[in-house]
């Protein structure tokens, strides 16, 4: 309950309810930037890492640079909370048929593509091909 107050509540719970990986995965439903105060392990542990993105894609945010660059990690957290590719890697944002899964998934994650890809007239036209619903998103 105080974690829904304030996510760095977890950061104060008992050593053991730290530790217990369902707790800390209730606690980032609840508010995602607590999986910051997850203990390390936890954090670098890419099977936990994708069952938090998977619950809550707002959880990509606190996730360490080499996540937000795992195709899997980010389209977990695309299916799981519209607008998710922001906090992907560069790279991924910039990968013309990465973006175009998570399009398929979201079409809203047209505007977070790089913008390149972006200005890319043949690129868009493809996205809106994959889903129409993203010429929305469209420069």
């Amino acid at each position: 309950a105080a974690v829904k107050v304030r996510a760095n509540a977890l950061a104060y719970a008992a050593p053991a309810l730290r530790e217990d990986e369902d707790f800390v995965l209730s606690a980032v439903r609840e508010r995602p930037e607590a999986l910051s105060y997850a203990p390390e392990w936890m954090r670098e542990d890419s099977r936990f890492v994708g069952r938090a993105v998977s619950s809550t894609g707002l959880a990509l945010e606190f996730t360490n640079p080499g996540q937000r660059a795992n195709r899997d990690l980010v389209l977990a957290a695309v299916r799981s909370a519209p607008g998710s590719l922001r906090h992907a890697s560069g790279g991924l944002r910039g990968d013309r048929a990465f973006v175009l899964e998570a399009i398929s998934h979201s079409p809203c994650e047209l505007q977070h593509a790089w913008e390149q890809l972006r200005e890319d007239k043949e690129f868009t036209i493809s996205a809106v091909r994959v889903s129409a619903d993203a010429l929305e998103f469209a420069s």
